[in-house]
């Protein structure tokens, strides 16, 4: 009895385990998979939402693509994360102290179905978590004309359970020793970023997207991580100065422990929302306050110069009882115009917000040399 029970004790754990197949490649619990919707597409998160987003390029497992370009997940919100921010009282004693509130929250949600379409015809079901969905808004330059991006949503969710995709033919290695300067490479940042919430020295992650590729071979393999430096960091400041940051990258962290020393700058990024724009030294700004924000600037402003106009005057009339009405009007209206301009002019400009598992291009300084890594396991 004892030996029956053992094996089947066995054969259950066996099952539990549910072992790769032999022609799959296994996309383990926790990965993050990165889709953006359709041109003009920007669904709300809410329960019963159904969502289609398609990966435009590939995504990659190590050396080889796991999940092709121009596969599409299909996915119905179910019930959103409730996040409790600051009460509208404490949003608006901020603002009339002329602090623009600057809060970030993911707009996370669990799943009721999901499911990944690959290019054959293949439906793999998934059992995920929203991350976050939100605008995905590519930064632009500084100077220079450049075309609005069209409208589009990034849609980040997580694996609740590893999912095996049809397997795919690794890609070939690379046998030099030196990758060339001016290489670019997609990374995933792995914590959100701020210029209001970070400080200059910040240490921050990212992951690689995909292989970091020479003539078509892999120097350094998908996940493996970047290590930065948060530098020329200027928060949101009155006079509608906007917040700034840069990133000085310094170091690659192989999965197998390996690192290499690299130098490498921001020259591209998916933000948040538009408005925010790049440096050829790869310093993102937020950007001049948009006309949606002058106007609710405007309007505060108004209201706080016509209370004070009020208030101006009926203290005038309290104290000197012999001056006329229209003198105390002016006097009180100069008065309130004043406040009301000087409130203008003391907000805060825009912040700049990356959140959490958003995309970046980063650009090599000077060559990698792969072949000489600072530290082995």
């Amino acid at each position: 009895m004892r030996i029956s029970l053992g094996l089947l004790i066995g054969v259950l754990l066996a099952g539990a385990v549910q072992p790769a197949l032999a022609d799959s490649i296994r996309l383990p619990s926790g990965a993050i998979l990165r889709a953006v919707t359709e041109e003009g597409v920007r669904p709300p998160v809410k329960p019963g939402v159904a969502v289609l987003a398609g990966f435009a390029s590939p995504v990659y497992s190590r050396d080889r693509i796991a999940i092709p370009a121009g596969s599409k997940l299909k996915l119905t919100i179910g019930d959103p994360v409730p996040h409790k921010g600051p009460s509208a009282l404490r949003r608006a004693a901020l603002m009339m102290a002329g602090r623009t509130p600057q809060f970030h929250h993911p707009n996370d949600a669990s799943v009721r179905s999901a499911e990944l379409q690959l290019p054959s015809g293949a439906a793999l079901p998934l059992d995920v978590d929203l991350v976050d969905l939100f605008p995905d808004s590519p930064v632009r330059p500084k100077k220079g004309h450049a075309p609005r991006p069209p409208k589009r949503a990034s849609v980040i969710v997580r694996l609740k359970n590893p999912v095996d995709v049809p397997e795919s033919a690794p890609l070939p290695a690379y046998a030099g020793e030196t990758v060339p300067a001016g290489a670019s490479l997609r990374v995933m940042l792995l914590s959100p970023l701020s210029a209001s919430g970070n400080a200059n020295g910040d240490t921050v992650r990212a992951r690689l997207l995909q292989p970091l590729l020479v003539d078509g071979r892999v120097a350094l393999p998908e996940g493996t991580e970047l290590e930065a430096s948060l530098v020329r960091r200027k928060p949101p400041r009155s006079f509608s100065r906007s917040g700034s940051f840069g990133l000085n990258f310094r170091k690659a962290i192989a999965q197998g422990g390996l690192t290499w020393d690299i130098s490498a700058d921001l020259s591209g990024a998916v933000a948040s929302r538009g408005g925010v724009h790049i440096d050829p030294e790869g310093t993102l700004s937020g950007g001049s306050r948009s006309k949606k924000r002058a106007a609710i600037d405007l309007g505060v402003a108004y209201v706080a110069g016509k209370i004070v106009d009020d208030l101006v005057e009926e203290g005038i009339k309290a104290i000197w009882t012999t001056a006329s009405s229209g003198t105390v009007a002016g006097a009180a209206r100069w008065v309130g115009i004043g406040s009301g301009a000087f409130l203008f002019f003391l907000q805060q400009g825009r912040d700049v917000y990356l959140p959490q598992y958003s995309e970046l291009t980063v650009t090599l300084n000077r060559p990698l040399l792969i072949g000489a890594p600072s530290s082995k396991p």
